[in-house]
């Protein structure tokens, strides 16, 4: 950080850096590392004693200007021509370990293009890059840093069309690039995705109808989902049923193949579904006393359709 304040000292846009705490002329200020992400190590101090007591735990701390108003991250990308093609910013509006988990796609306003175009125009960059600026006691956008790398919510990007490391890999084969952006993707939400690992040999999948495969008369995405993963991954799907009308008409007017399955098993006499069921087989059912009697018959993994969304891959 300490070489970027250097390389562009004076600039309107830089925040002030003091040299030592003799030449603090406003209270807060803010004590950084030097090297550092996320937000780690970062600390406000309203007096000089704070400010030595933090100091004295930050490694190579840079004591900085304190900018208290909307921080956003720019992303940017420099094509091999050292042209700027993308001047992106996005607001940070909830933050989880340094990392915007939910941003709003916004359109660069002159100040935060002039930024842009100045660290270019000062840096030898090329491929995705970011800054993020933060607004002054004044009002005035300020840097508080910027990165030759993709940014932790540059994903933002991608959901409006704009892949950036595709982008870089096209730019080094030497190919001229044109960014076709989706303007109406505005808002971005992110959310940790947890993936489980099946650790079980089987062969078929189990999937009930009425309510499970189908609800409301609307195929469920994630049942569709894994049942397509498992499609892939050769394995045979079995539809077990007690629905009371005509399996076929149900499933086309869902809008389902009913070539999606090696076999259906329409029962209608009463008998428990953990008669059907085999051992090499998962068994998928939205009804806990079926899943629990072919647990407890055949000892197979069992699943209500909440669970799928931790199989999906």
């Amino acid at each position: 950080k300490s070489r970027t304040y250097r390389q562009f000292s004076g600039a309107a846009w830089m925040p002030a850096v003091y040299d030592d705490l003799d030449a603090v002329d406003q209270w807060p200020v803010v004590i950084k590392p030097d090297r550092g992400q996320g937000g780690a190590g970062v600390i406000t101090a309203s007096t000089r004693e704070q400010a030595e007591a933090a100091m004295g735990g930050v490694d190579e701390p840079l004591l900085v200007e304190y900018l208290p108003g909307d921080e956003l991250t720019v992303d940017c990308f420099t094509d091999r021509h050292r042209r700027l093609l993308l001047v992106g910013p996005r607001t940070r509006e909830r933050i989880r370990a340094g990392i915007s988990m939910r941003s709003r796609l916004i359109e660069p306003e002159e100040e935060i293009r002039s930024i842009a175009e100045a660290l270019n125009d000062g840096l030898t960059l090329r491929g995705p890059w970011f800054f993020q600026v933060k607004r002054s006691r004044d009002g005035r956008w300020k840097l508080l840093e910027a990165a030759c790398r993709v940014g932790g919510a540059t994903v933002g990007q991608r959901a409006r069309g704009i892949n950036l490391p595709l982008l870089a890999v096209q730019d080094y084969l030497g190919r001229d690039l044109a960014l076709l952006p989706i303007e109406q993707v505005r808002l971005i939400d992110r959310h940790v995705a947890t993936v489980a690992r099946l650790e079980f040999d089987f062969d078929t999948v189990w999937v009930d109808l009425d309510d499970t495969l189908i609800i409301d008369g609307h195929p469920t995405p994630q049942v569709v989902a894994f049942l397509y993963q498992m499609r892939r991954e050769a394995k045979r799907i079995v539809l077990i049923t007690r629905h009371e009308l005509d399996c076929a008409t149900t499933l086309d007017a869902a809008c389902l193949p009913l070539r999606m399955f090696d076999d259906i098993v329409h029962i209608t006499d009463g008998r428990p579904k953990s008669e059907f069921v085999g051992r090499r087989s998962i068994f998928i059912d939205n009804h806990f006393p079926e899943r629990q009697a072919v647990a407890e018959r055949h000892g197979i993994p069992v699943f209500d359709v909440d669970a799928l969304e931790f199989l999906i891959r």
